[in-house]
């Protein structure tokens, strides 16, 4: 107890002031501080913080709804990057999941309550003179405890908090890293980018373009040079993933990156990428030909090589009049595939089973009589059936029918 409100009176020291907190008495306080490049309101900031949240993000925060629904608290189903579903100026007062107690240029204070623990969020910009370079974001988290509840909540909580704002503070550097202007936003790549026009509608849009020739030349030349990938991504401005993709795509195998091989290799890809090549006239009138002779889209892909199934199908559908006109002729008449599944045998029956693999050798030659081969032709349209029995050596074919599907029914039609 002790040792935790030391470490919270070293925290305090360390803030700046104007700050909120949950209540006087807390149980956790940490501050995270992040120095930017541009003047930013505090509720600008924090939207560029909140613009993306990545896959470990949203599992941790669909784990943590998952366990809170068990003693009655409300999920929060994480950070919303949409730009309608952030506050609006004058129509909500929240923002996500939090709720808005004090929002200035310089301060946005939330808050979120529930019968466990009280949590508050303080975001403060800290103006440090006309030097701009030297303006600081801080990230301030209290907590206050209710119950027992609430104390086990926090121990995992507290041992990722500083992963998750670490995350929140990348997000806001890759923001302020992007060149944008009143009105307009520079195409970069895979990227938030937000765009500012009135107070706090901020329009949040993701652009991408692709590495140019000059771009994998400057890469070669800078792998030379020994620089890294995350040391290249800031020079040219990249996100780091993209000049590592770079590097492992465009490199030949057990080979160091060449600019040229890089330009050639995205050439080709990029020219077999995208829609194929489009079917000539003179294709479609033999695939109908053999559609009026009752062959299948399967058949006439595989004889004319030139054209998939999935083309056929999509060349009927594309034409009401034209699917009407081949309808009667297809089999399936554009029903889906039905995948049935096969049902189990037990292991107790499969003892009792004998496969046909057992029938002895002799009985291939068809010299002996009394060997019989039983085959059922089933109706597609009700439930009843036929049962054929062949004698093999003379042929002799007894047929039967049968009113119901069943085994026993099947037993005694072969038994008369």
């Amino acid at each position: 107890m002790k040792n935790r409100q030391n470490h919270i009176m070293k925290v305090r020291q360390t803030l700046p002031d104007n700050v909120s907190f949950i209540a006087e008495e807390i149980d956790y306080l940490d501050c995270q501080k992040k120095d930017i490049s541009k003047k930013l309101t505090a509720y600008e900031a924090y939207k560029m913080m909140t613009s993306y949240q990545p896959r470990w993000l949203k599992i941790l925060f669909k784990i943590r709804d998952c366990l809170v629904k068990l003693i009655g608290v409300k999920a929060i189903n994480g950070f919303d990057s949409s730009a309608e579903n952030k506050h609006q100026p004058d129509e909500s007062n929240m923002a996500d999941f939090f709720t808005i107690t004090e929002e200035t240029n310089d301060k946005l204070t939330l808050v979120v309550k529930d019968c466990h623990l009280d949590v508050c969020v303080c975001i403060r910009v800290v103006d440090k003179g006309t030097d701009i370079s030297k303006n600081t974001v801080y990230l301030i988290a209290s907590v206050k405890n209710h119950n027992i509840w609430g104390k086990l909540y926090m121990l995992p909580v507290a041992i990722l908090h500083p992963y998750i704002v670490n995350k929140l503070f990348e997000n806001l550097d890759s923001n302020m890293k992007c060149n944008f202007k009143h009105g307009g936003v520079k195409k970069v790549e895979r990227r938030f980018i937000l765009a500012p026009s009135h107070h706090h509608s901020l329009e949040i849009a993701m652009y991408y373009n692709h590495l140019s020739r000059k771009e994998r030349y400057q890469i070669f030349v800078l792998l030379q040079a020994g620089k890294n990938k995350k040391e290249i991504a800031q020079l040219l401005n990249r996100h780091p993933s993209t000049i590592s993709r770079e590097i492992k795509r465009n490199s030949k195998p057990n080979q160091a990156y060449q600019a040229h091989d890089a330009v050639t290799l995205a050439r080709k890809r990029r020219k077999n990428s995208g829609n194929g090549k489009p079917i000539e006239s003179s294709v479609w009138r033999q695939v109908e030909k053999y559609l009026m002779l009752y062959y299948s889209p399967e058949q006439i892909a595989a004889r004319l090589k030139k054209v998939s199934v999935q083309s056929i199908y999509n060349y009927l559908y594309q034409n009401k009049a034209r699917y009407e006109q081949f309808k009667p002729y297809l089999r399936r008449k554009g029903k889906a595939y039905r995948h049935c599944k096969a049902p189990s045998i037990k292991e107790g029956d499969r003892r009792y089973k004998r496969s046909i693999k057992q029938r002895p050798s002799y009985v291939e030659s068809r010299k002996t009589r009394g060997h019989w081969e039983g085959y059922t032709i089933i109706s597609r349209k009700d439930k009843q059936a036929l049962v054929t029995l062949v004698e093999r050596k003379t042929g002799l074919v007894l047929i039967g029918r049968l009113n119901q599907r069943t085994a026993s029914e099947t037993r005694d039609m072969i038994i008369k």
